[in-house]
């Protein structure tokens, strides 16, 4: 046999083992490999895939337990909102942690532990395998639907509310409730997340700090002599547009631009297009009022007619908001290394988080 004959032998015969041996590896050891040679970047045990829609949001997994989760990294030298409404450099870094490991709910997304790094903070979540509202009506948009059923729309909605009310009895506000931040896991069942922007409350106690996202931003919030709120009427407020958004599609105050926007959510204005749902259609009125002493509370909220329907069959149970157990922060000092920028899978509702939103003038 010649020299070459016996090299394409043992080069065949290798191939055939590498292929023996890759068709033999476990799921586990496959995404331990795919993470590794996506992205060798890391935080504590947990491997970076690939962003989310969010450059700061990551998809990880977990070497540990081989369950994909969602990593949050705030990095201390970019001044993520260092200043806290009490005016300690707490900021958001410190204070979405502490008031994240304090929740424990079936429709709050679960939080598994807080990494602090020398340079940065990682919040891991677990992974809402159904993804975050917008993009699970954009889909629905594209199969040729406008807004939700009914009865679907309810559900969600009802689900979204006894998150909200069990955040404002534990002495917490979100202030940033947005289809964006309202996900869901593989059953359909909603997990409120995203505490960036949250805060605790009490009643008389009055804060003055604008923040939120155009476009479910309350009116309160763009006047700077009206900008004055205890905190529960805020997230009424987002209710309100999140309830718009399930029956329709799309956020109430859409316009060309961000000035448009703003002007028409301080005027309160919105096309209500399906004229049927008249207990939504009242329900949306009530909690879009923009005197925010008229708006609906959360207690009208679950006495109103729309909410008092007989109950819907609901969706599967999540096994992420079970499974997973709320624990406390833990701290770790690990090497971080730059990251790769990737694109952004969809366009992300413009939010402030670092700097408090404009007022308008008249």
């Amino acid at each position: 046999m010649k020299v070459g004959e016996k090299e394409r032998t043992y080069l065949l015969s290798s191939l055939k083992d590498k292929i023996a041996v890759s068709s033999t590896m476990t799921d586990q050891r496959r995404n331990v490999f795919e993470a590794q040679r996506c992205s060798p970047v890391r935080a504590g045990s947990y491997i970076f895939l690939h962003n989310l829609s969010d450059k700061n949001v990551r998809l990880a997994l977990d070497e540990k337990t081989q369950h994909k989760v969602v990593v949050k990294v705030l990095r201390k030298d970019m001044g993520h909102n260092n200043v806290s409404d009490d005016g300690h450099c707490t900021g958001q870094m410190k204070r979405e942690g502490k008031i994240h490991s304090q929740l424990e709910h079936k429709h709050i997304l679960p939080l598994i532990e807080v990494i602090n790094d020398v340079d940065r903070v990682c919040i891991v979540t677990a992974l809402a395998e159904g993804g975050d509202l917008q993009s699970y009506m954009r889909k629905r948009q594209q199969a040729g639907s406008e807004g939700l059923p009914l009865d679907e729309a309810r559900r969600i909605f009802l689900q979204l509310v006894e998150a909200v009310n069990y955040l404002h009895n534990r002495g917490f506000v979100h202030r940033d409730i947005k289809p964006e931040n309202v996900f869901l896991d593989a059953g359909g069942n909603v997990l409120l997340g995203d505490f960036g922007l949250s805060c605790s409350w009490k009643e008389g106690n009055r804060k003055t700090r604008s923040c939120g996202t155009t476009g479910y931003i309350a009116p309160c919030l763009l006047v700077e002599e009206t900008c004055s709120y205890e905190g529960p009427e805020l997230d009424c407020w987002g209710l309100g547009g999140c309830l718009y958004f399930l029956l329709h599609g799309r956020d109430p105050f859409a316009a060309s631009s961000d000035l448009k926007v703003l002007k028409k959510t301080r005027s309160g204005r919105y096309n209500w297009t399906r004229h049927e749902e008249v207990e939504g259609a009242e329900l949306a009125a009530r909690l879009l009022d923009v005197d925010s002493n008229k708006r609906a509370t959360l207690k009208e909220v679950l006495a109103h007619p729309f909410c008092t329907k007989p109950a819907q069959p609901t969706a599967t149970p999540a096994t992420t908001s079970t499974s997973l157990p709320v624990v406390g922060v833990k701290a770790k000092r690990e090497e971080s290394r730059p990251t790769r920028k990737s694109p952004r899978t969809h366009k992300k509702a413009r939010r402030s988080s670092v700097s408090p939103l404009p007022f308008i003038t008249e």
